[in-house]
Order: structure tokens, then sequence, then C-alpha cells
């Protein structure tokens, strides 16, 4: 059922953001750190560190229509969508894949391929990802 898969997507990421917030290892610091990241302006989607711990990476990115991720191989994530819109991802052989992610969204991904991504829509994409370390 769709309805739980959702929940149970919407309760990993609960735990994980909970983990990244409230673990000791925050405690040391601040526990918020500006991660390097492409400039709007260059038509790339901006990511942002937000907690950072030694179990988790939290990051806010928003993606404006236009702008591109480049190639990569990403690890096992959860995303919630803030904002969504429509964009394009190209596997590294080629093949192209349209996603729509619509607000409120949780999705526990692990994509094994490489690939890049470009907002094709008209509407700007914002997320908070996690990834397990």
């Amino acid at each position: 059922m769709n309805w739980t898969r959702n929940v149970n997507a919407f309760s990993v990421f609960v735990i994980a953001t909970t983990v990244a917030f409230f673990s000791p290892a925050l405690a040391q610091g601040t526990g918020m750190t500006a991660a390097p990241a492409v400039p709007a302006s260059g038509g790339h989607a901006t990511f942002k560190v937000v907690a950072e711990n030694d179990k988790v990476t939290v990051q806010d990115v928003v993606a404006h229509p236009g702008d591109t991720v480049p190639m990569a191989k990403r690890p096992m994530r959860v995303q919630y969508i803030i904002a969504g819109g429509t964009a394009e991802r190209t596997y590294e052989d080629g093949t192209k894949e349209t996603v729509n992610d619509e607000a409120g969204q949780v999705k526990i991904l692990n994509i094994a391929r490489a690939y890049s991504m470009k907002v094709i829509g008209t509407k700007t994409i914002h997320q908070i990802i996690v990834t397990l370390k």
C-alpha cells in the first residue's frame, strides 16, 4: 500500500533528522555548518549542509528551473520534498527518466547508477535530503 510506504518513509526521515539534531556529537559545536555550494547564478542547484554528525548529513537543496546537478553516484538517502517540480535524470549510458515530485512527498532512494539531473519544469524544487554515512 502506497500510503503505508509513505508513512514508513516519513518515519525514517523523522528518525534520521532527530539523530542529526540531537546526537551528542553535535554538542561539541553548533552543529550548523555551511557546505561549499555552487552559486545559483551558475545554473546549478545549491546544496547547503544544515546539520551533520558522524552518522548523518542533512542538506537543504534548492534547484530553480534550468538548474543542473552534475553526474555522480549518490548514496542511500531520504528526501523530503518541500516544494515539488519536474526534473530529468540522465544516466551514464544516456538513458533519461522524468521525475515529478510533489510537496510533502518522502522518498527513500538508493539508486545504484550514477546520474545527472536538470530541472525541466517551471517550478523551483526545494527539498531536505538526509544521507546516512
